[in-house]
């Protein structure tokens, strides 16, 4: 075996030991997936995860900064087909396994033709959260959601499979904002503790609320009426993104099956239990998804199974 050959099995086997240490409830659906489909997913899944935790683990934000422009130097290096430099910057722990996991992130991304720019604009969305959140505009807010989001819905419809263009992957982009939009419903509380403000300042203004509302355990009644718009606004970016699954390849609509059902289990669970998000942080029972996994592994994925 020659040694790229090696370095690219050794940096394949550390995506996997990164999925699994994660124990993320989405790496186990990858196994719906051919061999080859469900280790691009793990490559795809480690870039992921060393992105969030290059911020979110360190110390301050100036660390992090340094970090993630250490990070994008790498991706831009192995994005040029060039060797990365044998010494990692500052002796960083959390850059040296991003180092060993981008030689299978590129593969993956050669391989299935997953744009570049879906993986940089993750990057420059992990950058945003390093500053304090106040958005004025929706405009801004699907700006955010469409690096964090939409992005990675883009890189996993190009592993999974898919046809019909630039339609798809407008719909994939819908299910990417409605994801990220309930993520935000989900954490407003927690959210607005750390000054981070996803929803339109204009919206709040609309309706007769404060930021600071959120950090009220109350949703009193201007706050509910701002919720039930947010919420009806996600679930049609919901309709439009189930329209993905005819474009997807049958292997490709089973592990979408199981995100969708997924997300939509929880977005379901925040409208439904509105008058508790803001003292709550709602969450999808390990036991449920198990039961949604094994329903899309088992049953034809359909279009009616969709929201």
């Amino acid at each position: 075996m020659m040694p790229d050959e090696r370095r690219l099995r050794e940096s394949y086997r550390r995506c996997r030991a990164v999925c699994r240490r994660a124990r993320s409830n989405f790496c186990p659906a990858f196994i719906l997936l051919p061999p080859d489909r469900a280790r691009a997913m793990e490559a795809l899944y480690a870039f992921l995860r060393v992105t969030d935790d290059l911020a979110d683990a360190a110390p301050g934000n100036d660390q992090a900064e340094r970090r993630l422009h250490d990070w994008q130097t790498a991706f831009q290096t192995v994005q040029a087909a060039e060797p990365l430099p044998s010494a990692v910057p500052h002796e960083d722990p959390l850059l040296a396994e991003g180092w060993a996991i981008l030689p299978a992130a590129a593969d993956t991304a050669r391989r299935f033709g997953v744009p570049w720019q879906a993986l940089q604009d993750v990057i420059d969305g992990v950058r945003m959260d390093l500053r304090p959140i106040r958005f004025q505009s929706f405009d801004q807010t699907l700006d955010y959601c469409r690096k964090v989001a939409s992005a990675v819905g883009t890189a996993c419809i190009h592993i999974w499979g898919f046809s019909g263009g630039a339609e798809a992957l407008a719909k994939a982009d819908a299910c990417g904002i409605a994801f990220q939009l309930t993520n935000i419903l989900r954490d407003l509380a927690e959210d607005a503790r750390r000054d981070r403000f996803y929803l339109p300042l204009e919206d709040f203004a609309r309706f007769g609320v404060a930021p600071q509302d959120l950090l009220s355990s109350t949703v009193r009644e201007n706050t509910a009426q701002w919720l039930d718009f947010q919420m009806n606004r996600t679930a049609e970016f919901y309709r439009r993104g189930a329209d993905l699954l005819p474009h997807l390849s049958p292997q490709g609509r089973r592990i979408f099956g199981l995100m969708m059902a997924t997300y939509w289990d929880l977005f379901c669970r925040l409208r439904r239990r509105r008058d508790e998000i803001l003292r709550t942080r709602m969450r999808v029972p390990t036991l449920r998804i198990a039961a949604l996994a094994v329903r899309w592994a088992v049953l034809p994925p359909t279009r009616r199974s969709l929201p």
